[in-house]
């Protein structure tokens, strides 16, 4: 989870205070709030960045650690994003949680608990388990899961005891896990990932030099780790509406919300589109979309706060 004194530098000085460009979940109300520097608020008092799945075309889910750092979700109806309220999935956990939607009624849910061990809970598309089971490991990071890579398929990225990156694998919807297994690396902070069609998947770190570094993984191998643009002192986050595209999102030095899309070709270079957030952001393509992809953070009041992205 992001301090509230982390946050990235992306552009000089002079740039930081560039053209806020901005779509949001539309409403007279969220528009008014946009101008203010944010999307629309969500509420509650959020102890971690959230979590975003896109389960079906009229559902997102969210997913936060509350101040009794159990987990608390809420479910949006979209596109019009009626939320439903807040409700406890329990548990007392450390980081931020993470989830992945397998299919429109099965979402797997990913903490690190109290032991430092990985947790899971899963939805059946009716309702969530009663007791988290454990997956071990010990972990220092926030997971990160990441469906679509083939069908029952997920993916958990943690930073070990080494600070190397270890991922974990399921391919049968839960029933069983690869265990885990090393892609090295020094990593500085939470991981990122996104299966941007079948057979791939990205993964973004931060580096101990303070780089956006990248691993793509082509259905056979890992690329191995590329250096990319910025110096980061928090965790990106990934989200792709397109196959072969994706977006990075950070939050910059002047804690705003930052995006840089990749187009399957080259990256666009960073844009911002303002807001003051205090965590690292939870982002989803929407589901049916190939152009918007909502972004959740926390704001300055400690509530949720939702950005609906262009994306790339």
């Amino acid at each position: 989870m992001l301090n509230r004194r982390v946050l990235v530098r992306l552009l000089p000085a002079l740039a930081v205070g560039g053209v806020l460009a901005m779509s949001i979940l539309a409403s007279p109300a969220q528009i008014l709030a946009t101008l203010s520097g944010y999307g629309y608020s969500y509420g509650g008092h959020l102890a971690s960045g959230p979590a975003a799945t896109a389960a079906a075309v009229t559902r997102e889910d969210v997913f936060v650690a509350g101040v009794d750092n159990a987990v608390w979700t809420g479910t949006l109806t979209m596109p019009a994003g009626t939320f439903g309220g807040w409700s406890s999935l329990g548990g007392v956990i450390q980081h931020d949680p993470t989830a992945a939607a397998s299919s429109a009624t099965k979402q797997d849910l990913y903490v690190v608990g109290a032991d430092g061990g990985l947790w899971t809970k899963t939805w059946n598309g009716t309702s969530w388990g009663t007791t988290y089971a454990p997956l071990f490991g010990h972990i220092t990071s926030s997971p990160e899961a990441a469906a679509g890579a083939a069908v029952s398929r997920i993916d958990i990225f943690v930073v070990g005891l080494d600070g190397a990156l270890w991922q974990n694998t399921t391919t049968n919807g839960g029933t069983s896990y690869s265990g885990w297994s090393s892609l090295n690396g020094h990593i500085n902070d939470s991981p990122g990932a996104v299966s941007t069609t079948a057979g791939t998947l990205d993964v973004a770190v931060q580096g101990i030099d303070g780089g956006l570094w990248l691993n793509h993984w082509n259905g056979a191998t890992w690329s191995g780790w590329t250096t990319q643009f910025g110096h980061l002192v928090s965790s990106p986050e990934l989200a792709s509406c397109a196959p072969g595209h994706l977006d990075v999102f950070v939050v910059g030095l002047d804690g705003a919300l930052w995006q840089n899309g990749f187009n399957g070709t080259a990256f666009s270079g960073w844009h911002s589109y303002g807001g003051h957030w205090t965590s690292d952001f939870g982002a989803t393509c929407r589901n049916g979309s190939t152009t918007t992809e909502d972004v959740y953070g926390r704001g300055a009041d400690g509530a949720m706060w939702a950005v609906a992205a262009f994306a790339s």
